[in-house]
């Protein structure tokens, strides 16, 4: 598929701490899998979000058209891997993220010096820390839950 997709241009990973005392309660893992699938989906979201406000500061022409093509998807809710992308099937998305320069396009324009913008490369570095966050909370809130539960 053209375009650009996260998956596979960067990752996190995280040790869970205090996986220990999640692992105390009986069905932890499904609530916890539950909490980190919140999370990530509110990552994911949050990368989208960024990454188009990164489109409309640096674009010379924003139309909106390119930002409109993201999509996210989740593709494990499952222990020990929680893991999901963010892509973008506008066919010049990579373009617009990595540049064309040099390059020549299937009309035959040739383009001397046109750099890529690494709106969605840029929006995750920027979000490291927000979802390295997000998934500390999902980890308490699953916690919490399990408490509850055992009372």
């Amino acid at each position: 598929m053209p375009g650009i997709d996260l998956f596979g241009m960067t990752h996190l990973e995280f040790h869970i701490d205090g996986l220990e005392k999640l692992q105390k309660f009986d069905n932890w893992q499904p609530v916890l899998e539950y909490w980190l699938g919140v999370a990530q989906q509110q990552s994911l979201d949050k990368l989208v979000k960024d990454a188009t406000a990164n489109l409309k500061e640096y674009a010379k022409n924003y139309t909106g058209q390119l930002a409109s093509g993201f999509e996210t998807e989740i593709t494990s809710y499952f222990l020990p891997i929680i893991s999901g992308h963010v892509q973008n099937a506008m066919p010049y998305a990579m373009r617009r993220e990595h540049g064309f320069s040099g390059m020549t396009d299937s009309l035959g324009r040739y383009y001397p010096e046109d750099p890529g913008y690494l709106y969605l490369t840029e929006a995750f570095h920027e979000d490291f820390d927000w979802i390295r966050a997000k998934y500390k909370w999902a980890i308490n809130k699953a916690l919490a839950a399990l408490k509850t539960l055992a009372k």
